[in-house]
């Protein structure tokens, strides 16, 4: 009698389970009514892509680049072609790009497979900035050889107390031996 009314609670708990997990349950997402339109809404999402260029044609304004894919850990190469409504920044025109500039660009992918700038910046690296003249260069050297050598007017004298720098002329008394003033004694 025990082991047929555990059964029949088994059952129901079982049955109970299965109708609040239908309740529950979502709708799976209803099938696109164009296939072929699916893929090609998934590819113009902008993608964003950190490179070195290392080519260049400009006849069809595009940039060959190469980048780290972190996902497989290697270093792959991808075209990506500039249009009309390709933004710039920190440079004017596609034509002042250069082989090793490194470069962050916001493409999307077409339908068919190419890869379109959206945007395009040429990093700048830090601390690489240009000297203006010659004496900007001069500067540091004649700063760096003052430090060297003391100025020919003073001379240091070491006593037990440490190092004084006295200008020349003066006498070389320390404070214990320093004179008295008149008057005083």
């Amino acid at each position: 009698m025990k082991l047929k009314t555990g059964l029949i609670l088994v059952v129901m708990i079982f049955s109970a389970f299965v109708s609040v997990n239908s309740v529950f349950s979502q709708d799976e997402a209803a099938p696109a009514a164009n296939p072929a339109a699916a893929p090609q809404a998934a590819t113009q999402e902008p993608q964003w892509v950190w490179a070195e260029v290392v080519s260049i044609d400009s006849a069809n304004h595009q940039m060959n680049v190469k980048y780290l894919d972190y996902e497989a850990d290697t270093e792959k190469e991808m075209i990506i072609a500039a249009d009309d409504n390709t933004t710039y920044e920190n440079l004017n025109s596609f034509s002042e790009i250069k082989p090793q500039d490194t470069v962050s660009v916001d493409y999307i992918v077409t339908a068919d497979g190419k890869n379109i700038a959206k945007n395009i910046n040429v990093e700048k690296p830090e601390g690489m900035q240009p000297m203006p003249d010659k004496t900007m260069q001069e500067a540091p050297q004649a700063q760096s050889q003052t430090l060297m050598s003391p100025p020919a007017e003073e001379t240091a004298a070491v006593n037990a107390g440490g190092i004084q720098v006295q200008p020349q002329g003066q006498s070389n008394t320390t404070k214990e031996e320093a004179p008295v003033p008149q008057g005083e004694e």
